[in-house]
């Protein structure tokens, strides 16, 4: 059980601030005396962290599998996690001493994650409207008239899944703060799509298999209908996920999620128990960005997600019946300007809209040698 306390010692909740970078959450804390900027992922139950476990009780040492090689971690209990003036004495699992971490800490540039152990024994508040993680011993009143839906834990090692609809038939979403994207949809629905409901095969530079553009009549989360819609029926991250867990679900991320206060109950989540979460929406459902998670048009030239690169932008996906596939574009392209225009001047928002939307006449991409192409999309 985890037990708080406030710089006073009997505050009767703990506010902590986050911060939002690259669409993920970020707490700053104090760890075993190491500071450091964690990633919030309620896609995890336990935590890492690439600090020393001095002075740590040693919970259990596992072996995992990394490149071909067993490796050995220890798990620790974590005493207490400083948070700027609060302290929270928390006897929760960390994982140390794990070669993935010091590659996260190069690739991610932080200092490892804090999963949803962490704050066990709470009523867990997640603010969008204020960038803020508040933890309270009893249900707070402001949700007293929130609407309400249920959550599966499968195991006490599990985390959240969200039961949504995708016409007419229900499926479970991991709902996981540590992804940056809305929504991963599962693999298999594909096997209970019409065939001439997929729209087309997309390439993409993960190990994926089956991905395709399907259309769909209705999806249903959080209380809300969108009608017919083009989505993506998994990715590279949630065909990942599933590998590692064994299952075929999709995936809830930050760029849905942020539409939305939560209370979640994190009483008693280590015996696999919640009582589900309490949800408010903060923006209205004209202003919502979904990025292609579900949209209402074709994605035109057919470039369907990219990451930000050292030059540009990198495409990470595209689709194989389209003109960006027939002009050469495909995964690894690195995009240097758009109309003319350098990347730089551009928001990751503004970017999916030009590609998506077919706002973008043309594209500069890098051929083999290095060398700036233009690529006409439009006149």
């Amino acid at each position: 059980m985890l037990l708080l306390t406030g710089a006073t010692g009997s505050e009767p909740r703990i506010v902590i601030p986050f911060t939002i970078e690259r669409d993920r959450i970020y707490l700053y804390a104090t760890i075993n005396g190491h500071e450091g900027r964690f990633l919030f992922d309620t896609g995890t139950m336990f935590s890492w962290a690439g600090i020393g476990g001095e002075g740590l009780s040693v919970a259990r040492r596992f072996r995992t599998p990394i490149d071909g090689t067993v490796r050995y971690a220890n798990i620790y209990w974590v005493g207490g996690i400083q948070f700027g003036n609060e302290y929270v004495r928390a006897r929760s699992l960390l994982i140390t001493e794990h070669d993935w971490i010091l590659r996260r800490r190069a690739w991610a540039q932080d200092d490892g994650i804090f999963g949803m152990g962490i704050f066990e024994g709470f009523w867990v508040e997640l603010s969008f409207s204020r960038n803020e993680i508040v933890l309270h011993r009893q249900k707070p009143i402001h949700f007293a008239n929130a609407n309400h839906t249920p959550l599966v834990m499968e195991d006490r090692n599990s985390t959240f899944y969200l039961p949504i609809e995708i016409n007419g038939r229900e499926w479970l979403m991991n709902v996981d703060t540590g992804l940056g994207e809305a929504i991963f949809f599962p693999n298999d629905i594909v096997n209970y799509t019409n065939p001439e409901d997929i729209m087309g095969r997309i390439v993409s530079n993960g190990e994926i298999g089956d991905f395709y553009l399907v259309q769909v009549n209705s999806v249903t989360v959080l209380g809300r209908t969108y009608i017919d819609k083009f989505i993506m029926n998994n990715s590279y991250i949630a065909a990942r996920a599933n590998w590692a867990f064994g299952t075929d679900k999709g995936l809830i991320g930050i760029r849905f999620l942020q539409n939305y206060d939560f209370l979640f109950d994190y009483r008693d989540i280590s015996r696999g128990r919640t009582t589900g979460m309490y949800f408010m929406s903060t923006v209205s459902s004209t202003e919502r960005d979904f990025g292609f998670s579900f949209t209402t048009e074709m994605p035109e030239p057919g470039i369907i997600a990219f990451h930000r690169s050292e030059r540009g932008f990198t495409v990470a996906s595209v689709l194989t019946d389209s003109l960006a596939y027939s002009l050469v574009v495909r995964p690894g392209t690195e995009i240097t300007r758009i109309n003319g225009k350098e990347i730089d001047v551009f928001t990751r928002g503004e970017v999916r809209t030009l590609l998506h939307r077919r706002g973008a006449t043309s594209i500069s991409v890098l051929n083999d040698y290095g060398e700036e192409v233009v690529i006409r999309l439009s006149q």
